[in-house]
């Protein structure tokens, strides 16, 4: 009861301080686990490292981005990873966490229509020997699938990068990440 008369509060207030935007109402574990409100801002691109990707907290997740400037931190994954071991562009990276029962498939377009994309996913985030799965299957301006699977529990890095370190291996991109991902509980109470 006494949350439902805070909120009822906040609202209260809201409508004589003009409306109360949804940011609000995150708490602290959603602004750790970027999650975003309606209207908040969202990720736009990965990032330059494993300790500056953005992490993926919630599914379904869409971000727009560009690896045009970015750095090549990953020059090469194992054969039998992706369709091809070299990975010469430059990359950008997201981090995602999965529990028992998570499922994650990714799907990138590329909007720059001489961009040659190539997607893989590092069970260590900067290890190239640990790349689970890759997709490196279309041509330019095409779109790199990884379909739904599960993954070992543990936090993995999905880059998003090039075969080609020339004019072909950068563009613009459109990323999806489709699943599901664990529930992270961060308050329980009983009435």
């Amino acid at each position: 009861m006494k949350h439902k008369a805070i909120f009822a509060a906040v609202l209260a207030s809201s409508m004589f301080a003009g409306m109360a935007s949804a940011d609000q109402f995150l708490t602290k574990a959603d602004e750790r686990n970027g999650v975003l409100s309606p209207g908040g801002n969202e990720v736009t691109g990965g990032g330059a490292s494993c300790g500056t990707a953005p992490v993926i907290g919630s599914l379904p997740f869409a971000d727009s981005g560009t690896t045009v400037g970015a750095s090549n931190t990953v020059g090469s994954i194992p054969a039998g990873c992706s369709n091809y071991t070299t990975v010469a562009g430059p990359d950008e990276i997201y981090l995602f966490t999965t529990g028992a029962g998570a499922s994650v498939g990714v799907s990138l377009d590329a909007t720059t229509a001489a961009y040659d994309p190539a997607i893989y996913i590092l069970s260590t985030c900067g290890t190239s020997s640990t790349c689970v799965v890759g997709a490196d299957a279309t041509l330019a301006g095409g779109i790199e699938t990884i379909a739904a699977q599960s993954f070992a529990p543990g936090t993995y890095g999905l880059y998003v990068d090039s075969f080609y370190s020339t004019a072909a291996g950068s563009g613009a991109y459109d990323l999806s990440v489709t699943g599901t991902l664990p529930v992270e509980v961060t308050d329980f109470s009983v009435e």
